[in-house]
């Protein structure tokens, strides 16, 4: 059986690849879900990010605007004074009214706030992630217009 070719049906059987693409894709598919995920529920976390650093931003601006009145009328100060309670429950207040969680510190001169809020995964849930966190921080002081 020396240089006899092999013919008929067992060389198209051997020949037969039939099938070998759906292993490779079923072997690839959870893989292609997992990047996916990252990229797809990826933007989601920074578009939520980003959200989070303008509420955060817009909180302590919104502080920062709670002037200390009497103060500024009694020193005639260049640099207005903010008032601490005031301008700490306002910026919880736009915290608050905008679906996060968060703290706001503040004094005379400077008003901080931290926001923190969750977001719901859509594709990464498959790998066990249905969650994710995003903080973000802001800081304002006052300033008088020339």
């Amino acid at each position: 059986m020396t240089g006899r070719p092999i013919r008929g049906r067992r060389w198209r059987r051997l020949r037969d690849d039939s099938g070998q693409a759906t292993v490779f894709v079923l072997a690839l598919l959870p893989l292609l879900l997992v990047f996916g995920g990252l990229v797809f529920d990826g933007g989601a976390y920074l578009t939520a990010h980003t959200r989070a650093v303008d509420l955060a931003q817009s909180a302590a601006r919104t502080g920062a605007q709670q002037l200390d009145l009497t103060a500024l009328r009694a020193h005639d100060t260049t640099r207005a004074p903010i008032d601490p309670a005031a301008a700490r429950a306002a910026a919880l207040r736009v915290i608050r009214s905008n679906g996060l969680s968060g703290t706001a510190t503040a004094t005379p001169t400077r008003v901080r706030v931290q926001v923190t809020g969750t977001g719901h995964t859509r594709l990464l849930g498959v790998i066990g992630i249905d969650t994710f966190t995003v903080r973000a921080a802001g800081a304002a002081t006052a300033q008088q217009q020339p």
